[in-house]
């Protein structure tokens, strides 16, 4: 750990105190894409809407930091491209796991489904 890193963990409080997660939800690849492996982990109540994620380069914790639990999965789908993006120091990966899926959609519903039951 470098000098810089011992001292912020040393100064700066906490995100997420052990005691406040419940379980691993995930963690891996097993086999660490370009030194690179994530952790998932669901919180306690009041913060079970959340989970911490955790990324680690080479077994050392790059990033940390809080998302809602119904997304882990999209983190975990998009790993190569988040990887992509740490090592060319971009978001993009990130923001592809945030993605919603709905902005700029188009639903197409049958016409009977706006019916009114009689």
């Amino acid at each position: 750990m470098t000098n810089e890193a011992k001292r912020n963990e040393d100064t700066v409080e906490p995100l997420v105190r052990p005691d406040e997660i419940e379980k691993v939800a995930f963690e891996g690849p097993k086999t660490p894409d370009r030194g690179y492996t994530i952790r998932a982990s669901y919180m306690k109540a009041p913060r079970n809407g959340d989970a911490l994620i955790e990324v680690m380069k080479d077994g050392t914790t790059i990033r940390r930091f809080l998302c809602p639990a119904y997304k882990i999965y999209n983190l975990q789908a998009h790993f190569s491209d988040i990887v992509d993006g740490e090592i060319e120091r971009s978001v993009w990966g990130y923001e592809m796991a945030a993605w919603n899926g709905i902005i700029g959609a188009v639903v197409l519903m049958p016409n009977n489904s706006m019916r009114v039951s009689e």
